[in-house]
């Protein structure tokens, strides 16, 4: 343990003394080092120390106690992927949005999507116990990440009820004729979508005229109500369908990062460095095939890119569409603009408003930076903040 700080050991010997005590009080091993690890809230490689610890004092303790025959026979040791997977990989139950009727109010072309990073061959080798490090952050950014984007979701909901509960308050208390020009007005404003508006107002107990066609009559939305709530109700369901995508996609991204971890937990994806056969690894502190470390910078990538959009003031209220073709730009254009939520940033701000990513000279000066900043192997101070909010 002499990596560890004086704390950090203290903590660990502490731990192992209680998990000794829970397997002797009847626990198993892995049960006795999950129940520890939960309430000590260990990151993987404390975990790895702290199975390596209890196994070397099962055996030895084994050895000492049991008859010559009993030495031959096997004895139950902590495993260090059953473990970690029990506490890393739980699915974690998510609100479900309350949605609207089915509806095209907005046509927002969402078929673009955040492309992979291309592969690289990284040059630092990393072992599981890395990996998994920087998933666990991963996988908590993306918890985080779900709630905020479903509270989005829900919050522009219930801006679209209130207009329409609005624009319904004040035609009630319309004569016929007017609610008969307004209907004309919202057709002829929003020819594709205005049946479906004013069925749902008919839904909160408005008489509206059915059957009403686009006409060159009353083209213009007049300002006030309920024309003004009609039209705010139609901008917000825009942002409505942006943030339901958004949401879609981190929850995809999401199931994305805890497959990796369940594969690299079940050792599928992980072999020897150095040998070219395909093996299961037998300890968290076994190096990783290159692919695993691309993949990983694959999912932080991803990370970053949505860490950028959900929190970053500069990119509030930008089109989803075009920040993710933004994205697809920089990363494709840009070796590794995507190693920090600050150079993303900046890069695809550059894209946005100034059409291309331009001046490599002061691109490679922030991507250098950037991978300074990734080197660390930690989370930055932005991903802090966003957890923490």
């Amino acid at each position: 343990m002499r990596s560890l700080s004086a704390k950090q050991e203290n903590s660990m010997l502490t731990g192992v003394r209680r998990v000794i005590d829970s397997i002797n009080d009847g626990l198993s091993p892995n049960d006795a080092i999950i129940k520890i690890a939960n309430e000590q809230e260990l990151q993987p490689k404390f975990i790895a120390l702290m199975v390596q610890s209890v196994n070397k004092s099962l055996s030895v303790a084994t050895l000492k106690s049991a008859s010559q025959e009993d030495r031959a026979k096997p004895f139950a040791i902590a495993d260090p992927f059953e473990i970690i997977s029990a506490i890393y990989t739980t699915p974690v139950q998510e609100k479900v949005a309350m949605t609207l009727p089915s509806t095209d109010y907005s046509q927002l072309g969402m078929g673009t999507k955040v492309e992979k990073v291309a592969s690289e061959q990284p040059e630092e080798t990393m072992t599981l116990s890395q990996v998994l490090d920087r998933m666990v952050y991963a996988d908590a950014f993306y918890k985080k990440a779900a709630s905020v984007a479903n509270q989005d979701v829900l919050r522009l909901n219930r801006q679209v009820q209130d207009h329409l509960k609005t624009a319904a308050r004040v035609m009630r208390a319309q004569a016929p004729s007017t609610r008969t020009k307004v209907a004309q007005i919202v057709t002829n404003r929003y020819p594709a979508t205005a049946a479906h508006i004013l069925s749902t107002i008919s839904n909160l107990g408005v008489e509206i005229p059915k059957g009403i066609q686009k006409s060159a009559r009353y083209a213009i939305m007049l300002h006030e109500e309920p024309y003004i709530s009609i039209s705010n109700m139609y901008d917000t369901v825009r942002q409505y369908g942006e943030a339901k995508e958004k949401h879609r996609q981190i929850k995809e991204a999401a199931i994305q990062s805890k497959a990796f971890m369940s594969s690299l937990l079940g050792g599928a994806a992980a072999r020897q460095m150095n040998s070219g056969e395909e093996s299961t690894p037998t300890d968290v502190t076994d190096v990783v095939d290159p692919s695993v470390v691309n993949k990983l910078k694959e999912t932080e990538a991803l990370k970053n890119f949505y860490q950028t959009i959900l929190w970053d003031k500069d990119m509030k209220g930008r089109d989803l569409g075009q920040m993710v073709d933004a994205y697809n730009s920089v990363v494709g254009t840009v070796n590794n603009a995507y190693s920090s939520p600050t150079v993303l940033k900046n890069l695809m701000l550059q894209n946005l408003e100034g059409g291309d990513v331009k001046d490599p000279h002061q691109l490679k000066q922030e991507v250098e930076l950037g991978n300074a900043l990734a080197q660390q192997h930690q989370l930055t101070g932005d991903t802090r903040a966003a957890l923490s909010q």
